[in-house]
């Protein structure tokens, strides 16, 4: 008798594992595609996607006439002429590279804030595909007429080392652009101040910048997660210690974290510690990688430029810009930075925030000194500022907060000096010598 009770319990308790086995089967399909779909989803920011030609922008374009030297000084009119640029046809490409750099009377130089690679020319120009590996960088076109027919030489230069690659462009359209343009009396004159082998062309006159008070709104932090964690489920928030505005969230593994930079603005750091070891991928593969994995999640929530590329440790920046200016901030918190290795992505900085209207539309114009006058003052202080730490020059906003408003940032116009490999605005100069006691 018993043991017939043990069969009826043994035969109930199988009947009931194969009805819940029959019911999971059932409704898994189904949570699979609900759980995939919500994955989609979460993995996209209010963002746009980019060609790497959009992200690549010259911060100056100076036309030579003889020794006159006059620069476009309009952002949108440099954007449109540099857009020109780029559909003329080149007719060739030296298949090699040369240490012979001249400069004929009348040309147009382009300066670029980083060093770019050569391999990526033909996605910068109308240039037929190339089987050379050229394994340098330009910061510099200089596109010259020749004197005695339509001819056009372009020598892909850097500052920073002696290799330059010489092309042709063979177009009576482009000459007469470049032609146009050099005689435009409408240009701004600047004057050269010599660096190395190099100039760094600034305006002689003043000059009006309008500042901007922005809204800003928050960008969502779910779909970085999600794309920077293999598995986003075993992501967990876990306790700073005190530190009210940091979160900090992780894997096990991998980390993120988030700071408050302003009164809502926030910025994350992400690192993979377990590409540590930094193996050197070329210049070109780090771009590359950085635009498209950036376009994967719609990263590109504002204006951003190519800022500066870091060889040694496989890192690109990419700077936030307004209205054709670049925006500084003393934190970094308007760049997106990426460090790759091993074919990942090793470390991410980015912002958590975005731009969005004028607040009120208030905007006001903002006198600058001339680029002439700024030279004349660090040269003044060459005691206290050393001049050879100087490498670049160029007017940007100075992010700043206003008050204790929530969501309002402040865009100044000032000049700004890299120095010592660090964007430093005019006035920390003058703040500096201040603190010393000295004028």
């Amino acid at each position: 008798m018993i043991e017939h009770i043990k069969s009826v319990i043994l035969f109930i308790l199988v009947a009931m594992s194969l009805v819940l086995t029959v019911a999971i089967w059932n409704y898994q399909p189904q949570y699979e595609l609900l759980s995939q779909m919500d994955y989609l989803e979460e993995t996209q920011l209010d963002g746009v996607q980019l060609p790497l030609r959009a992200l690549i922008e010259p911060q100056q374009i100076v036309f030579h006439n003889y020794q006159e030297k006059k620069e476009l000084s309009s952002p949108s009119e440099r954007h449109d002429f540099y857009e020109q640029m780029m559909e003329w046809d080149f007719a060739s490409v030296d298949p090699y590279l040369s240490t012979r750099r001249s400069m004929w009377q009348r040309s147009v130089e382009v300066i670029y804030p980083a060093d770019i690679p050569l391999d990526l020319i033909t996605q910068l120009f109308n240039i037929e595909r190339m089987d050379t590996n050229y394994d340098q960088t330009f910061d510099r076109i200089i596109f010259q007429l020749s004197q005695a027919n339509n001819d056009i030489r372009v020598t892909f230069a850097s500052s920073k080392h002696d290799h330059v690659l010489n092309g042709l462009i063979q177009s009576s359209v482009a000459y007469e652009q470049i032609e146009e343009k050099i005689n435009d009396p409408n240009l701004t004159p600047v004057s050269p101040y010599a660096k190395n082998d190099f100039f760094i062309y600034l305006p002689i006159d003043g000059f009006e910048v309008e500042s901007h008070t922005l809204l800003t709104d928050s960008v969502d932090l779910l779909p970085l997660r999600n794309v920077l964690f293999k598995n986003p489920s075993l992501v967990r928030l876990t306790p700073t210690s005190g530190i009210s505005n940091e979160e900090y969230y992780t894997d096990g593994t991998r980390a993120l974290v988030t700071k408050r930079v302003f009164q809502n603005e926030r910025v994350m750091e992400y690192v993979n510690p377990l590409t540590s070891e930094i193996e050197t991928m070329s210049t070109e593969d780090v771009i590359r990688r950085s635009v498209n994995f950036t376009n994967d999640h719609y990263g590109w929530t504002d204006e951003y430029l190519l800022d500066e590329v870091f060889a040694q440790t496989n890192t690109v920046k990419f700077r936030m810009y307004y209205g054709g200016y670049p925006i500084f901030e003393n934190n970094d918190a308007t760049d997106i930075t990426q460090t790759w290795t091993n074919n990942e992505l090793y470390e991410m900085t980015r912002p958590l925030f975005q731009t969005s209207t004028q607040f009120h539309n208030e905007q006001q114009e903002e006198v600058l000194q001339s680029g002439s006058s700024v030279i004349q003052f660090l040269e003044s202080q060459s005691d206290n500022i050393m001049l050879n730490g100087i490498e670049n020059i160029r007017v940007g906003y100075q992010l700043e907060m206003v008050s204790d408003i929530s969501n309002v940032l402040l865009l100044k116009p000032e000049w700004h000096i890299k120095y010592f490999g660090e964007w430093r605005p005019l006035s920390y100069f003058t703040s500096m010598l201040i603190d010393r006691g000295e004028d």
